[in-house]
C-alpha cells in the first residue's frame, strides 16, 4: 500500500468543503468505505481514527438497529477443510437472514466467544490462545500474558466474558479459571477459583477477587456471557445451590444475582429485550415446552417472572431484538420462533458450525 507523502494536499484544506460536513458524509460510510478512506491523505486517516468519530460512528450504527433483529455470526469451513471463514447474517424484522459479510479468519479458530461493536472475540483450536480481531480492517491481536497462579491453564476449564466499557471507550475481556490440584476432577472437589480482566487499552491483565466461596462447578461453555445492566453474568454452582456470577465493567467487581425459584441446570443465561433471563426446554423428550425466565427488574430475586410455550429444540443460541428465539430444531434446522404469535420461522435449512447470536451486538 502507498504511503502518504507529508506534501500531498490535504482533503480537507478545501474551502468549498467544510470539514464538519466531510466528516458528515464519512461518518455514513460503511466500515469497508472508511478503511479505503483512511489511505487517502493524513487528515482522512486521523479524522477516521479519531475516537470521537469512531464513538459517533458507533451511535449511528446503533440506531440503525431497531431496522433489524441483530446478527447471526457463525462459520463456513471451505471444501478442502483448509480454509474457515467468519460469516455475519443480518436478522430481518420478517424472520429472514440477509448476509451483511463475511471474511477469512486469519487464524486457528475453534470458537466465537463474544462480538462487540464489530470487534470479535475468539479462542483458538489449541484451547490455550485468545484473539481479538476486527475483521473489517483485516487487522487481529493475540492475547497474551495471565496473573493466574497456574500458567496457561486450558480454556476448557475457564469461563469468558467480552465486554464494551462505554464511559472509557475500552474493551474488556473477564477471565474466570478453576485451578485445581486434583486434575479434572471438578464435581468432587472444591475448586480453586481465580479471576482476571484484560483491558484493551493497557494490554494487561488484573486479578480480580472472586468473593464467593466453596465454588464445585463452574458452568462453562464458550458462549458470549450475557451483557445486562452494565454486567457480565455466568452460571456457577457454590454451596451445593445454582447461582450466578456478575461482574460490572466499570467497576471491575464480580457479584451475584440470585436465580428463578427452582434450580435449572439446565438452561441457558442470555439476555431477553435488554432483560436477564434463562431459557431451557422441558426435561422430558417428548414434552414439547420451552420455559422462559425473565428477571424483570434487575437484582430483585422476586421479580422473576416465567412463560412456559409449546416448542421443541435442541439447541438455543440466543434472542431476538424483539424477542425472536434462535434455535436448532431437532432436524437440524436453524429457526427464529415468536414468542407472542408462537410461530416458527425458518431461517437456514441445515445446521451451521458454530453459531452465536448477538441481538444488540453494540452495547
Amino acid at each position: 500500500m502507498q504511503r502518504v507523502s507529508e506534501s500531498e494536499t490535504p482533503l480537507f484544506s478545501s474551502k468549498d468543503v467544510p470539514h464538519d460536513v466531510v466528516l458528515n458524509i464519512l461518518i455514513q460510510l460503511p466500515m469497508k468505505s472508511l478503511i479505503q478512506f483512511r489511505c487517502v491523505c493524513k487528515s482522512c486517516y486521523f479524522s477516521i481514527t479519531d475516537p470521537k468519530f469512531i464513538n459517533n460512528h458507533h451511535a449511528l450504527k446503533q440506531a440503525k438497529l431497531y431496522n433489524h433483529n441483530g446478527y447471526v455470526l457463525y462459520k463456513q469451513i471451505s471444501q478442502n477443510l483448509e480454509e474457515a471463514s467468519f460469516c455475519r447474517d443480518m436478522c430481518n424484522v420478517d424472520g429472514t437472514l440477509s448476509s451483511a459479510s463475511t471474511f477469512v479468519i486469519p487464524f486457528s479458530s475453534d470458537d466465537i466467544v463474544g462480538y462487540c461493536n464489530g470487534l470479535i472475540y475468539a479462542t483458538g483450536c489449541d484451547n490455550r490462545t485468545m484473539y481479538l480481531w476486527n475483521p473489517s480492517i483485516r487487522k487481529f491481536k493475540t492475547v497474551t500474558g495471565s496473573t493466574l497462579t497456574v500458567k496457561n491453564v486450558c480454556i476448557p476449564l475457564s469461563a469468558f466474558g467480552f465486554a464494551y466499557h462505554s464511559q472509557n471507550n475500552d474493551y474488556k475481556i473477564v477471565r474466570i479459571a478453576l485451578l485445581s490440584n486434583y486434575g479434572i476432577k471438578i464435581l468432587q472437589n472444591v475448586m480453586v477459583v481465580e479471576a482476571e480482566v484484560y483491558t484493551l487499552s493497557t494490554d494487561m491483565w488484573r486479578r480480580v477477587e472472586v468473593p464467593l466461596h466453596n465454588i464445585f462447578l463452574l458452568f462453562v461453555f464458550k458462549t458470549q456471557a450475557p451483557f445486562v445492566n452494565g454486567a457480565l453474568h455466568w452460571p456457577i454452582w457454590s454451596n451445593y445451590e445454582l447461582t450466578y456470577l456478575s461482574f460490572d465493567v466499570d467497576i471491575e467487581r464480580f457479584g451475584e444475582i440470585m436465580p428463578p425459584p427452582r434450580n435449572y441446570l439446565r438452561g441457558v443465561l442470555t439476555e431477553f429485550k435488554g432483560k436477564l433471563a434463562l431459557v431451557f426446554r422441558g426435561q422430558d423428550a417428548d414434552e414439547a415446552q420451552c420455559f422462559i425466565w425473565v428477571m424483570w427488574e434487575y437484582g430483585v430475586v422476586e421479580s422473576w417472572v416465567q412463560q412456559i410455550v409449546p416448542l421443541n429444540f435442541s439447541r438455543f443460541f440466543g434472542c431476538a431484538n424483539n424477542g425472536q428465539l434462535l434455535i436448532q430444531s431437532d432436524d437440524g434446522e436453524l429457526c427464529l420462533f415468536d414468542l407472542e404469535t408462537l410461530r416458527t420461522f425458518l431461517v437456514w435449512v441445515t445446521f451451521l458450525v458454530c453459531v452465536t447470536f448477538h441481538g444488540r451486538a453494540i452495547h
